[in-house]
Parts: structure tokens; sequence; C-alpha cells
């Protein structure tokens, strides 16, 4: 009886991630074969006066990237690609809304740990990198904190952002 309530949750359990997949997580362009997607961690859907978005985060361990990728509701995608084998400890700590759009925040580093949030608004129908907050410590001294904010004097669209510029 035990083992028959236990195979019945597990079918259960599966079909239920199998229909959230289809339903709630966009795929990856299959023009893009290159791509061997294992994990979505997090899906931010987005409500703006001019449309639906949604940023996807998505880990493609066979080529140690994590893609961020950002979906209008037409389905016309753009994806900043990040190498995290590079940057030890990285993660993706946030996607949050904002008022004027969305942020993403990052995190790496092993004896100096890095925090980066970056901004983005929405302006002529499409997103645009405005404000980045670093902060840092060394883990043998947290005392030594170091915060700063830099505001863009021009805003970069989001298909031409590159993190990594930024995490140097």
């Amino acid at each position: 009886m035990r083992k028959c309530v236990l195979c019945l949750l597990i079918v259960t359990s599966l079909q239920g991630c199998i229909e959230r997949g289809d339903k709630e997580y966009p795929q990856i362009d299959k023009d893009k074969k290159s791509y061997n997607v294992i994990d979505t961690i997090r899906v931010l859907k987005l409500e703006n006066p001019k449309g639906e978005y949604t940023v996807i985060d998505i880990r493609d361990s066979n080529r140690r990237t994590r893609l961020l990728q950002l979906a209008d509701e037409y389905g016309n995608k753009s994806s900043i690609s990040i190498n995290y084998e590079d940057y030890s400890g990285f993660s993706v700590d946030e996607l949050k809304e904002t008022h004027e759009g969305f942020l993403v925040s990052i995190e790496y580093g092993s004896i100096i740990y890095n925090r980066k949030t970056f901004y983005f608004i929405f302006k002529d129908n499409t997103f645009y990198l405005q404000k980045i907050h670093s902060s840092w410590f060394d883990k043998h001294q947290p005392n030594d904190f170091f915060e700063s904010d830099s505001v863009l004097n021009t805003p970069v669209k989001w298909s031409s952002v590159s993190f990594e510029d930024f995490m140097r």
C-alpha cells in the first residue's frame, strides 16, 4: 500500500513539473542548438503599460554560462550570457521588478566578495541599463567594506549590455 501511494506521489510530482515547464518557462530558440539548458532557475514576469515581458535566468553547465533572457509577449528574445567559470562563487542572486523596470543582482568572489546590482529602466519600447550599485569586502577583514553607485550618462540598451565589462 505504501509503495502504491509513493509511486502515485512521484508520478503526480513529475506530471506537475512537466506541466509547469511547458506552460510557464519559455524555452530558448531551437535554432541555438549549442545550448544545453539544464536548469531554469528563476522567471520574472513584468507587467508594464506597453506590454508583458519576461526575464529568465538559465544555467547551462555544459558551456559554464548563465543566460539572462528577456522576452516580450510576441516571442522576441534577446540574451546576455555570463561565463561564470571565470568568476569564483558566481551566482545570480536576485531578479526583481522595480517601479521603472527591473533589477538583476549578481554575486561573485572567494576571498574578495563582490555584489553588483544592475538597474534596468523601460523607455522607447525596450529596457536600458541605467544604474549599477557595487559593493565588496574582504572576507578576512569584513570591516573593510566598499559601496558605490554609478549612474550611466548614456543608458545602455539591454541587447548591448555585457555584465562582465562591469565585473573587472
